[in-house]
């Protein structure tokens, strides 16, 4: 038996930092990388704070989100770094091909594919990049956690992810592989359901539309929207609606997901070409994780008698961590 708290996001960075700079950030084996963390935990924090109170920033100095700003010179010296290496690389490169030299395989990872589309703006290149290292090991960590701490209160669940994962036998955990797995997918689909990683969802109109409910005395009649008007699509009351979802909306049942194809009504990575750009990095990750433990441990349970206490910095977090024992 092992005992774990998968509250910790410092494996998640190592593999996204692989994935985004071509080098991992190294968290698990450098101590020195720590500051990293912290910054990037400060960040989620003060942007988390500054979207409650955005209609009071003008009365609050800047002085006051100055650890804020001191996070993000932190996490804009490490993109930078990346950058002027990729910049440097890619010089070199360019000068190797001209010469008739033979040069290896390119990059790649998203910041050299990026680098092809701005190799003269470091700038708007580093704020693309921020725009997905910034929020995105955050949700991961949410996820698979979210999900381990509801499959360790349900060992039948636990037993059922177990036997899909192991059919699989000696073949690769590839993403299509993960994603054939219906009953895993549909244990993922639950957790993120029941414990929303992503709060809301705001969109502005373009143009004059309608959305089919919402309208008349009891919100089921179509509704008109204007050009200009703010939608904000809170997941939380979305998910667990029960005109939706059924009576058991609120309890964790994987099993309902084996006939419903969700659309509008399921959208945790948002929807239409302004959709999460990281959901598939995201699915296969979660799914990755939670096959690996099902291959190697035959049962988990939860160790931590606590109810889930959310708290939230870009995404939604139990407060007393995943606390696990798992047995072979």
């Amino acid at each position: 038996m092992q005992i774990a708290d998968f509250k910790s996001p410092v494996k998640v960075y190592d593999a996204n930092s692989a994935i985004i700079f071509g080098e991992s950030v190294g968290c698990l084996k450098l101590k020195e990388q720590s500051p990293l963390i912290t910054a990037m935990t400060d960040i989620q924090r003060g942007a988390r704070i500054r979207l409650i109170f955005s209609k009071l920033l003008w009365a609050m100095p800047d002085s006051y989100f100055k650890w804020w700003f001191d996070a993000i010179k932190v996490i804009h010296q490490y993109i930078d770094g990346h950058i002027e290496r990729t910049y440097r690389e890619m010089a070199e490169r360019k000068k190797a091909e001209e010469a008739g030299l033979e040069v290896g395989p390119e990059r790649t990872d998203l910041l050299w594919s990026m680098a092809q589309n701005l190799p003269d703006d470091a700038v708007a290149l580093r704020s693309n990049i921020a725009l997905i290292f910034a929020p995105n090991s955050d949700p991961i960590t949410a996820y698979i956690t979210n999900s381990l701490w509801q499959v360790a209160r349900r060992p039948d669940v636990w037993e059922k992810v177990r036997a899909e994962v192991l059919a699989n036998g000696d073949a690769p955990l590839t993403f299509t592989a993960l994603r054939n797995m219906k009953y895993l997918v549909a244990v993922l689909n639950e957790s993120q359901r029941l414990m929303i990683t992503s709060l809301a969802h705001s969109r502005t109109a373009g143009v004059d539309t309608t959305l089919p409910t919402g309208g008349g005395p009891d919100g089921k009649l179509p509704i008109f929207i204007r050009k200009g008007d703010i939608i904000h699509a809170h997941r939380n009351a979305l998910f667990k609606d029960k005109d939706v979802w059924g009576e058991d909306a609120e309890e964790f049942r994987p099993e309902r997901w084996e006939q419903r194809k969700p659309f509008w009504s399921f959208i945790p990575f948002g929807g239409g070409p302004r959709r999460c750009p990281a959901e598939m990095l995201v699915l296969a990750q979660a799914s990755y994780v939670v096959a690996r433990l099902a291959q190697q441990y035959s049962r988990i349970e939860s160790r931590d008698p606590e109810p889930y206490v959310p708290v939230v910095r870009i995404t939604p977090a139990n407060k007393n961590g995943v606390k696990i024992a798992l047995f072979k």
